[in-house]
Order: structure tokens, then sequence, then C-alpha cells
């Protein structure tokens, strides 16, 4: 069988389009958004990007995939303003490999492959006090501060902005890791569940409280090196699972 890699193709969110692994990594393979998830019934899939729960209902899914199924730093993504456990959901067993990106629910850590592009290998200067990155579409907010959304951007243009700032505030899931991965302090403006599930909880505020709450925050040590080394572990398991054409 071929394989595809599905994640959030056909929107205007660099932290959607930017986690496809198979562009990450340079694997030719077919690639697609994940709603059109009918057209590849006998193909072997890798899912990415936050999808994984509400969403898309991956229980309706999986069982009419016949070929291989791997979930790759995949995420859970509700309207509830707290850690949300899928642990015991039906559909987890229905993976031949499964990593997850959401990080004290009893499934396997696999932060989001982002982490292994190059663009974090870069010294930046910083520039600003506090910055704030926005999800444009789900929680735009004014904080008066230096802002940019996750609109029309590309991933080193984000990166770049996000470390300008000592400190960041994100309404976005992938700002506030980039954040982290970059060695920036970070805080967060959550509108779901997925701003609960960091392993390192960023300080969660508000519009109100924000220039308060950021002297809370403090930088993560060492991260993307973790982060990378679980990904590049993964990847072993999933270069055996697929045969050696992409190893």
């Amino acid at each position: 069988m071929a394989w595809v890699n599905f994640y959030y193709r056909d929107v205007d969110n660099i932290g959607d389009t930017g986690s496809a692994i198979s562009d990450i990594l340079g694997w030719d393979m077919l690639t697609d958004d994940m709603h059109n998830w009918k057209n590849y019934l006998e193909y072997d899939i890798i899912f990415g990007g936050g999808m994984l729960v509400k969403r898309i209902r991956m229980w309706d899914i999986l069982p009419h995939i016949k070929g291989k199924k791997i979930g790759w730093g995949i995420g859970n993504s509700n309207k509830y303003h707290k850690r949300y456990d899928y642990s015991k959901e039906s559909f987890v067993s229905g993976f031949d490999l499964l990593g997850v990106r959401d990080f004290g629910i009893g499934l396997r850590y696999v932060p989001c492959p982002t982490c292994l592009l190059d663009v974090f290998d870069k010294e930046y200067e910083i520039k600003h006090d506090v910055v704030c990155y926005q999800n444009t579409l789900s929680l735009p907010v004014d904080l008066g501060i230096p802002t940019m959304g996750n609109e029309g951007k590309s991933i080193s243009e984000v990166i770049e902005f996000i470390a300008s700032g000592e400190t960041v505030i994100s309404t976005s899931y992938h700002g506030a890791y980039w954040g982290q991965l970059l060695s920036r302090k970070v805080a967060v403006i959550p509108f779901n569940s997925k701003f609960f599930s960091y392993k390192h909880q960023p300080v969660v505020t508000d519009t109100k409280n924000w220039s308060k709450d950021i002297s809370k925050c403090q930088r993560v040590d060492d991260f993307l090196e973790e982060c990378r080394g679980l990904n590049l572990d993964f990847k072993a398991e999933v270069c055996d699972l697929m045969g050696k054409e992409f190893d």
C-alpha cells in the first residue's frame, strides 16, 4: 500500500500546515487534508497535528482504514478549559503506533515534530520585553504590545517574531510550544483544552491580568533537545513499521 500523511492542510494557520511530518522530514509521500479521509481507505496513513479528539471523530475513521495507522504528535481540541484525558477512548487501540503531544494522560508522549525544523537552530536577538502571538481566528486579542497572528505567515517569520520577545503571550497552541522550544518565558490565554496538555504548563492568564501574571513565567531549559530526541526515537519505530522505503 502507498502512504499518505493527513493533517489540517487546507487552512491558513502555520501551526496546522507546518506540522506535516512528511514535509518536515522530506519524505516523498502523498499529503492531504484530514477531511478527505474517505478517499484513502486502502492506504497506510500517518495522522499529524491537533486533530485527534472532537474536531475529527477518530473513532468513526480508524475502523474504515484498511492499511496501517500511525498517529504522530497528534492532540486533542475540545471546548473545556482543563486537561482532557482521552486515553480510554475506543479509537486509541485502533492505531498501529501512537504518540500524542498531550502530556500526562497515560499515552506515549511525542511532542509536535515541528521541533525538528532547523529554524530552531538559529540564534535570535531579543528585541522586546513581551510579545503576543495569537490565533487570529479563534482568539484575537489586543494587548498593546508587538503582536503577530498565525495567518499568512511562514514558519521562519513566526519563529523570528516569537524569539524577539523575552516573554511570549500566546493564544495559539503552537505559539506557546515554539516559545518554550526557544527558551522563552511563556504565558497562554486559552480558549480550549489543548492549552492544558503541555509537558511544561505555561502560566495561564487572560486579557485583564497578563501584565501581572507574566512575572510567574519561567524558561524551560533543554526542551528543544528533549523534544527532538522523543521524535527521533519515534521516527525509528515508524520506519520499522513502514519498511526501509523512508528510512
